[in-house]
């Protein structure tokens, strides 16, 4: 799907330009195509997997907030926090969520929009700016 595509590279362009500090994370992830997840995620080997409906169908200013929070993950290194913790199969949804509470609360406070209901630390009855670790 090329839309998809070119609308990735301009929401990375985007994103980049909102927070120039990130534009070499936001390029050096690899964008992967699939219809396997729903929205967006990251692998540790920094590919950015992307569904192309979701891509073609979200408003830009909602993927931008998308495109920090994966990046978020890769710059926070949660893939090795979550090996140092001990994190299985078992385990990973929930830490998934916790390293997203961790992100989330930090983009909301700076004003970003996300699709749909973003997991935050008072989905844990927890206090925002927190740890992954400390949700988890």
């Amino acid at each position: 799907m090329l839309k998809a595509q070119q609308v990735l590279k301009a929401i990375r362009l985007a994103a980049a330009n909102k927070r120039p500090y990130l534009a070499s994370a936001l390029y050096y992830m690899t964008p992967t195509e699939s219809t396997k997840i729903d929205t967006m995620a990251v692998s540790q080997d920094w590919r950015l997997y992307y569904n192309p409906d979701f891509v073609t169908q979200t408003e830009s200013s909602l993927l931008v907030t998308v495109m920090l929070h994966e990046v978020a993950h890769l710059i926070r290194d949660h893939a090795s926090r979550a090996q140092s913790l001990g994190i299985n199969r078992r385990t990973a949804k929930l830490w998934n969520y916790a390293a997203d509470a961790e992100i989330n609360d930090d983009l909301i406070e700076e004003g970003f929009s996300f699709p749909g209901s973003p997991i935050l630390p008072s989905h844990f009855a927890m206090a925002a700016n927190l740890l992954a670790e400390d949700y988890y």
